[in-house]
């Protein structure tokens, strides 16, 4: 059996994920993009939307062990905001964004919303 750990979504994807953990447990994680091994690569026109929400710990819009590279003409919205520790995107080994039409991720701030925008080429951090 050929094992592949790496997620690849391409083409005209358009993947939306919304997840929410309930749990009692305050050291789960919950992901909506996941490679335990590999690498994720977001590509050609896909789309990416999430909203994830973990009010006891760890919500992860992207998570690879490897690296996550974002090579889209289109547009990646990832709202962690209702996390206790949000992450947005994260690649052990690396993240290359070298194109996207636009990226949106939403952090937990204390007290107030983070927006971190990617539009175009420019980083607006405000």
């Amino acid at each position: 059996m050929t094992e592949n750990p790496s997620v690849f979504i391409g083409g005209e994807v358009k993947l939306t994920i919304k997840a929410e953990y309930t749990g009692e447990q305050t050291t789960n994680s919950i992901t909506g993009i996941y490679a335990g091994r590999g690498s994720v690569i977001i590509q050609d026109q896909a789309e990416y939307f999430a909203t994830i929400t973990n009010s006891k710990n760890q919500g992860r819009g992207i998570f690879s062990n490897g690296k996550t590279i974002i090579n889209t003409a289109g547009n990646i919205e990832i709202d962690v905001s209702n996390s206790v520790q949000g992450i947005g995107i994260y690649g052990n080994s690396g993240i290359e964004i070298q194109q996207v039409n636009s990226m949106l991720i939403t952090l937990p701030l204390t007290g107030e919303v983070g927006n971190t925008k990617f539009t175009s080429g420019t980083v607006d951090v405000s």
